[in-house]
């Protein structure tokens, strides 16, 4: 198969899209292979975003964050979600439900819910880091604070989180990527973490994380943990992603790999 040139696929609902080299979003076909757990995929029709360089996505919508700082959205209903196309500046963003979360250039943390801009949530300065788990927005900042920030009010939950890049949240459990690969608890009880080190990328949903290590092998936690045998095939997996309800594994030859199918007769 040839090696199409993405730069990442997400999970979108029941959905399917890529981004590629180009700054281009498009739909994404998945067919079954002949191999269990394992799809081909075609290139389907082009959603018309353009000079994107990353995506995020929730039950509600996607949203794509330009090269100039724009945000993209794409939903089922065709005013949620306007409000977050005036935002300019943007360096990250994250789609939770009925709701997108972003950080300024200046260090600002932005939050909108379905389509308008809560000043209340937007009080947070030199935020860098951010995720959404449906309604609610977790940070990390520049003095390693650790933040949840939900109805207008800010909790502070931690502090010594400066070497995090990354966060991931499953149900009151927040974890940090650090810089130098290990996966942590940040906050909350989990207290089976032994393996999650040489960690190169994790994906959170609604109800499972994922951790893809430096030899290419996939960690999971949360819910239908038993499936994790789907994302493991023989040959080494080079990225994962995280949706809704399902997880995609992509390998080096390009074949995707995930423990459901529902979802894939979808578009």
């Amino acid at each position: 198969m040839e090696q199409l040139k993405l730069l990442s696929i997400e999970p979108w609902w029941v959905h399917c899209v890529g981004l590629f080299q180009d700054g281009s979003v498009r739909k994404i076909y998945l067919s079954p292979s002949v191999q269990n757990y394992c799809y081909t995929f075609e290139i389907g029709e082009d959603l018309g975003w353009r000079n994107v360089k990353s995506l995020s996505s929730s039950r509600s919508h996607l949203v794509g964050l330009t090269d100039d700082g724009r945000v993209q959205v794409e939903s089922g209903s065709s005013y949620c979600f306007k409000g977050v196309e005036a935002w300019h500046n943007a360096i990250s963003i994250s789609a939770g439900y009925e709701s997108t979360a972003g950080i300024l250039g200046d260090g600002t943390l932005i939050y909108s819910y379905n389509g308008g801009v809560d000043p209340l949530q937007c009080d947070r300065k030199d935020v860098k880091a951010i995720t959404l788990c449906a309604r609610t927005v977790y940070g990390v900042d520049g003095a390693g604070t650790l933040f949840r920030s939900e109805g207008g009010l800010t909790k502070i939950l931690a502090n010594d989180c400066d070497k995090i890049i990354k966060l991931g949240v499953l149900g009151e459990t927040v974890y940090g990527l650090t810089t130098g690969g290990d996966v942590k608890v940040l906050y909350g009880n989990d207290y089976d973490m032994e393996n999650w080190s040489c960690i190169v990328k994790i994906a959170s949903s609604n109800d499972h994380l994922l951790g893809l290590t430096n030899n290419g092998k996939v960690l999971w936690k949360g819910k239908d943990s038993e499936q994790i045998k789907a994302l493991n095939p023989d040959s080494k997996i080079v990225d994962i992603f995280a949706g809704c309800y399902h997880s995609l594994a992509m390998n080096e030859s390009g074949f995707l790999f995930s423990p459901k199918n529902y979802w894939l007769r979808y578009w």
